[in-house]
């Protein structure tokens, strides 16, 4: 993989800001519980071993990492876990990996299991069987070139 590009708290934040519906407080409930997420993400990747039957990438891996740890550890007072699940997808755009539309109910109940580490259909859905879930929707054969920076396009809006 070549060199990744990873999540700021900044990005994290803007992404938070623009996924609140009318009415939802805006605003981070504990800035040291997100640097803790975004730092987990790249210590994680450090010790990343794909031991794994299942079907994905060390940036499946990372997406799925921002997705549990921003869902868990729960650093925004509205929409952690909308938030957990649009950084991770950033992170694989940021990264050049094309995703194609999926169904949003769909998306918030596997986020949802993540991030409670429940089960679906008997299974327990992982950091690893998300990463694969994830991979399943992956454009096949279609890269974009990696952004820069995507804090450059945010500061330009």
């Amino acid at each position: 993989m070549e060199k990744i590009i990873w999540l700021t708290s900044a990005i994290i934040i803007d992404i938070q800001n623009s996924s609140l519906n009318s009415g939802e407080d805006k605003g981070i409930r504990d800035r040291k519980l997100l640097e803790a997420a975004v730092a987990g993400v790249e210590n994680a990747y450090g010790y990343y071993e794909h031991s794994s039957e299942l079907d994905y990438t060390e940036e499946f891996y990372c997406a799925a990492q921002y997705a549990f740890k921003i869902g868990n550890f729960h650093p925004f007072y509205q929409a952690n876990k909308r938030t957990a699940f649009i950084s991770a997808l950033t992170f694989l755009r940021m990264n050049g990996i094309v995703i194609r539309e999926m169904n949003y109910k769909n998306a918030a109940i596997m986020t949802y299991a993540l991030v409670a580490s429940d089960t679906m259909g008997g299974v327990e859905v992982t950091v690893e069987l998300y990463a694969s879930w994830l991979n399943c929707f992956k454009v096949k054969g279609q890269l974009i070139p990696k952004l820069m920076s995507l804090e450059k396009m945010l500061s330009t809006r």
